[in-house]
């Protein structure tokens, strides 16, 4: 028990230090907030989640695998989305130019 409490604390303090370096690394501008928001999320996740794993016993680590497959089908609609585009572009180019063909003549 001290051992998981002393990791946890460790995992913290990490975390902290990676925050700082982080923030004092990044430039200053409009997305200095939202990253110093995500850092704080990434703060809070490393505090909150040894306590979410004990109440409800269920560990908070991501399934790669299952993530995998969805990357997987991400990727072939992807595919089929740019192809669509890309038919979509292409026609819209050939109405484009035969509409200036059809100026031109008159």
């Amino acid at each position: 028990m001290i051992n998981s409490i002393g990791s946890w604390a460790e995992q913290v303090i990490v975390a902290v230090i990676i925050g700082t370096i982080l923030e004092m690394v990044l430039p200053k501008g409009n997305t200095q907030k939202y990253i110093k928001t995500l850092i704080g999320v990434y703060i809070l996740y490393t505090i909150i989640s040894p306590v979410i794993t004990f109440a409800t016993g269920k560990n908070l680590k991501i399934d790669y695998n299952e993530y995998e497959k969805y990357l997987n089908v991400s990727e072939v609609e992807n595919n089929i989305n740019v192809g669509t585009i890309e038919d979509t572009f292409k026609r819209e180019i050939r109405n484009q130019m035969k509409k200036n063909i059809e100026e031109k003549r008159i």
